[in-house]
This record gives C-alpha cells, structure tokens and sequence, in this order.
C-alpha cells in the first residue's frame, strides 16, 4: 500500500486555511493525498463533505492521538498548517524521519504560542511553503517555497460580464484578511452601475464591528 501525503490541521474550521485544505482534497488528482485533523469535532464543514472525501480524513481525539496516527500512518511526506499542527508534526517526526513541510499562511503570529511553535517548527525542517511573498518574507523563507493553495483555470471563451455579480469570502473577520478593501471594492462596482453582491461568512475575530460599520457608512 502506498505511503500517504499526509496533511495536519488543528481543525475543520470556518477558516481560510481549513476551506482551502479541503478545496485541495476534494479537487485532488492523487489519491494518497490525505488530512488528518487534531480535533475530533464534526463540525458542519465536515458534515457537508461527501462519504468518499471523509473516508480520507482522519479526525483525531487530541494532540497525543493525533501524534500517535501519524506515526501509525507513516506518511510518505509530512505537511503541518497553523501552530497547534505544528507541534504534532515535529514530535511525530522524531519518530518517522519523513520528509516534513512546514506550511506557512500568516505573515503575523496570533499571539505568543503561535510565534514559538512557529519558529520550532521552522528551525527543525528545510522544507517550507508560503501562501505569499509577504508571509515568505516575513518568516524568512526562501522565495522558491511560494505557492498558492488551489488555483482555478478557465479555458473556455471571454464572454461580457453580467450586471448581476455575485461574491462570497469564507474566513475569520480579522484584520489580516484585508476585507475593508473588499467592501470598498463592491461599492466602486455599485457605482459603476453593477448589483453586485457580497456572502460574508465565519466567525468574528475581532474585525466584526469595523467591517459593520464600514458597510452602513458605503450604503
């Protein structure tokens, strides 16, 4: 059987991170291409993912059984995203000696824990991926470890846009995610004489009241 790519997150979150990781799994051409998750909650981004995606899942009661199914696994490579799967991967890997990627999606730590695990699992890997030049930068990684998450191609022909716009952003409300800019993006489209429309959804981390007040001041 083959080794899998094993993927670690702290959990399926309404986060950018989280949407993207399951973007990759769904959309994924290789089967070994697998997540296993800290957190053992099936939360309602798990439940809407088909029977076929979640036998690819591993949902994990906590960080010592989280270290303890990886190391059962045996991944072939190794990717961690956010701190807390930070420190499951380089305990694991004490064990495994696999090929580990640190996988970097912030340029600015949350707080003081996510800077510490951060820099560990930095220091004891030399393999990276960033988000961004920006969270490269930053962390001090090398510019070749700059990749997206998922792209999206279109091959199909130019067609004239349609008045009616439609846009959703699916993330934390905090300030790194730079929404302000998007709102004031949908107003420059309303003024442009579009009818746009903007999906907003996730969890309130602080930006909630700004972005509020900054829609009712664009109305």
């Amino acid at each position: 059987m083959e080794k899998p790519i094993l993927h670690v997150i702290p959990k399926l979150a309404s986060g950018g991170v989280e949407v993207a990781v399951v973007n990759l799994l769904t959309n994924s051409t290789q089967s070994q291409y697998e997540l296993l998750v800290i957190s053992n909650e099936k939360t309602f981004l798990y439940e809407s993912l088909d029977s076929n995606i979640k036998q690819r899942i591993t949902l994990c009661n906590g960080y010592v059984d989280a270290i303890y199914r990886i190391v059962k696994k045996r991944p072939n490579v190794l990717v961690s995203s956010l701190w807390k799967s930070h420190i499951v991967t380089v305990v694991a890997n004490f064990t495994l000696k696999t090929k580990r990627y640190h996988f970097a999606h912030s340029d600015k730590p949350r707080h003081i824990f996510d800077k510490f695990f951060t820099r560990i699992s930095i220091l004891l890997t030399n393999n990276f991926i960033s988000d961004s030049k920006t969270t490269a930068k930053a962390l001090g990684l090398p510019k070749r470890s700059i990749a997206p998450m998922s792209l999206t191609f279109y091959n199909g022909a130019k067609r004239k846009i349609d008045k009616k716009l439609s846009f959703v952003f699916f993330g934390r409300l905090n300030k790194v995610k730079s929404l302000e800019h998007s709102i004031l993006f949908i107003k420059n489209l309303v003024d442009m004489g579009y009818n746009p429309l903007f999906h907003i959804y996730g969890r309130d981390d602080g930006d909630f009241i700004s972005l509020k007040n900054l829609v009712k001041s664009n109305n």
